[in-house]
Parts: structure tokens; sequence; C-alpha cells
């Protein structure tokens, strides 16, 4: 080979090497939503990918650099299903295709750093930039996206009604029950009154994970791995959006039961018993309470159902109706008192035996979430 010629080979070889040096610098992909990430180490195995889980460790800061979060030294690192609505829109679409071990550096603008429930915490032009390692993808989730043209009644769901004829029937009651706190307010609380309800219908189950999905495109409800199990972690307030749009989306009339609904239906209507609890006076035929739950909600319609057919309204989830709560009428003791809170009937899967009689009464304000709050729909 002549001098000339080795020296342009040379030059073209360190060219070529500078060339792909920088591509390799400067690999940074923009996507069609404005989301830039850079790809700091590549990972093996399976791309993560919608409906997987997954635990990540990461740091969040400024474009300047100021630091925001980080999850160094946590012991228990942060975890989300995407598309599941929980981390902000830039963070759930980044950490599309990764794979375990990677790093992506991904630089959120402030159009997606909202998430789809709440809105961010930080002012509307704070651009993100995320520095994301995928440590694990734990399983992957029975994610189901909202489909349109999806009939709406499916197995347990908890759009599927059941008709209840109206009728008068006594509420609250006079058994001894100690629920706990003093004897007289226990007694005032439940104290029994005669009540007129017209026909209804009453959600067969309580609205489940999935059916949330369907309506609002997330899941804020802890576990998040059990579509037919009730959605929870949801406020009264949360459900009115819920019910204004599945009303608008499949020109139906849903809403809350009212605490006189939902007691008449929980005792069986006019096939009532006279049972302690929706179905039977067997606490563990029909409810999830705290010595069977093994302290978590349970797929929705497992258990007994009462006189009606309609499951869960004892246990499993503490379900919210559309009334404020306040004295009876045949309450002597508590007259003037005044409730700040929303009804919540049927006790949860935390509860003893006592919380989740028919009619044990609840209330708590309109904008509290909690793992036992869930609600079933009427109309």
């Amino acid at each position: 080979m002549k001098y000339k010629e080795f020296i342009t080979l040379i030059i073209a070889i360190s060219i070529g090497t500078l060339i792909s040096c920088n591509h390799q610098k400067n690999n940074e992909i923009t996507t069609d939503s404005g989301l830039r990430y850079e790809i700091l180490k590549t990972g093996k195995g399976d791309k993560a990918k919608e409906g997987n889980e997954v635990r990540v460790h990461e740091s969040m800061s400024y474009l300047n650099g100021t630091q925001l979060y980080s999850t160094d030294g946590m012991k228990n690192l942060p975890k989300f299903v995407i598309g599941g609505g929980q981390a902000i829109q830039g963070v759930d679409e980044g950490v599309r295709g990764m794979r375990v071990g990677e790093i992506r550096k991904i630089v959120v603008p402030p159009a997606l750093s909202k998430r789809k429930q709440y809105p961010t915490f930080l002012s509307p032009d704070s651009t993100l930039v995320y520095k994301i390692e995928l440590v694990e993808i734990i399983r992957v989730k029975n994610f189901r996206k909202s489909n349109p043209s999806r009939k709406i009644e499916k197995d347990r769901s908890g759009f599927k009604m059941v008709f209840v004829k109206g009728g008068e029937y006594i509420m609250g009651g006079n058994d001894i029950v100690n629920d706990g706190g003093r004897p007289e307010l226990r007694i005032a609380d439940e104290c029994p009154h005669p009540v007129t309800v017209k026909d209804f219908y009453i959600g067969k189950y309580e609205i489940t994970q999935g059916d949330w999905i369907e309506i609002m495109g997330n899941n804020p409800s802890e576990p998040n791995d059990c579509i037919d199990c009730p959605v929870n972690q949801i406020s009264w307030e949360d459900i009115q959006e819920f019910i204004k749009k599945v009303n608008s989306k499949y020109s139906e009339e849903y809403r809350l039961p009212t605490e006189e609904e939902w007691e008449f239906a929980s005792k069986g209507g006019l096939k009532s018993k006279g049972f302690v609890y929706s179905g039977s006076n067997d606490v563990n035929e029909v409810a999830w309470f705290s010595n069977n739950s093994e302290n978590k909600p349970h797929p929705v319609g497992m258990l007994k159902p009462n006189e009606l057919g309609i499951y869960d309204m004892s246990g499993n989830i503490w379900e919210w109706c559309s009334n404020s709560k306040k004295p009876y009428p045949c309450d002597n003791i508590n007259k003037e008192l005044k409730f700040e809170s929303k009804i919540l009937r049927g006790g949860t899967f935390g509860n003893t035996a006592q919380s989740v009689r028919v009619i044990d009464r609840n209330g708590r304000g309109t904008s509290l979430r909690l793992q036992t709050l869930g609600f079933r729909l009427a109309k």
C-alpha cells in the first residue's frame, strides 16, 4: 500500500470512529408527543410494555440541575403499572420499551408532567429531567384498556343492575351488638324507623377496578393487580366525575344510591328474611371481613348473594352513598348534631363482623381516598 493511500485510510477510519462516537453520545430520541430520552445504558431481557408492573430506581430534577427527588437509599423502590395512570405521563411513556438494567435520561415537557387522574404538584411550565433505571418487571398485569365499542355488561361488572321493587321497611334496628362507642350513641345511630323507597336499580356487584379503567383510563387502587376486585382509593368527588363520564359515554342515568335505598337492597328488599348481614346470619357466608380476608379486598361475587341476588353488601369495601350523614328522625340524643360527611355503608375487609351488619352506618369527607373506600351504582 502506498503511503498516500495508507494516510487516506487512516483518516477515513478516524473520521468514521469520531462519527460513531458522536452518534452514541447524542443517542437522543424525540417522540411524537415531544418527550425526549437518551439511553445511557442498555439492558437485557423482554421489553416493558403497557400493563406491566415495573419497579424503578429514579431521580427527578429541573433542567438547571436542581434535584427534586431521588430514590437513593430507599429500601422499597417505587413501582407502577405502565398505562395505569399512576406515574406522570412522561415517565409512563418513557419507560415503555425499556429492558431490565437499562438506564434512560428522560426529558419531560410540561404537557406530559401530569398524572391522568391527579394534577401535577409543580408549576405548569416545569420541564422535568428524570434518570430512570428499570430494576424489575414484577409481573404482567391483566390490564384492559378502554374500548368504546365494548358492551357495558359483562361478567362480574358493577354495571350489571338488579331491579329492586320499592316499598316500606324499617330502617335501622334494635340488635344488641356492641360495635364500639357509648351504647346510647350506638342505639341512637341505628334506631329503627319506617322508610318508604320507590322502585330503583342497584349494582349486582361493586364497581370493579376493570370498570374504573374502562371509563377513567387509570387505576388508583391499592393493590391494583385485580381487575375483578372493587376499585378503591377513590373519593366521593372522584365518583361524581366517573358518573358524569359513564353517563355521557353510554347514555345512561347512573348515580350513587341513597342510604335508604342502599339499606333496603342490602336487607333483601321486599324479599327480606331479616338477616343480620346481607344474605345470611353467618357472616362468613356473605362477607369479606377481618377474620377471613387476609386484610385485602377480594374479587366481587365470590361469596353468597343476598335475597335479591346482590353480592358483597356486607364487607369487602365501604360503599359511598349519595346523601350526607345526619341523625335518624328517631334519634333523640343527637338531633342537633351536624356531620360534615357523606354516608358509607357495608363495612370493609378490615372490619370486625359488627361493622359489616346491614344497619351499621359510617361517613367520611368527600375528598378522602382510602384503600377501604369504593362504591356501587344505582339508577
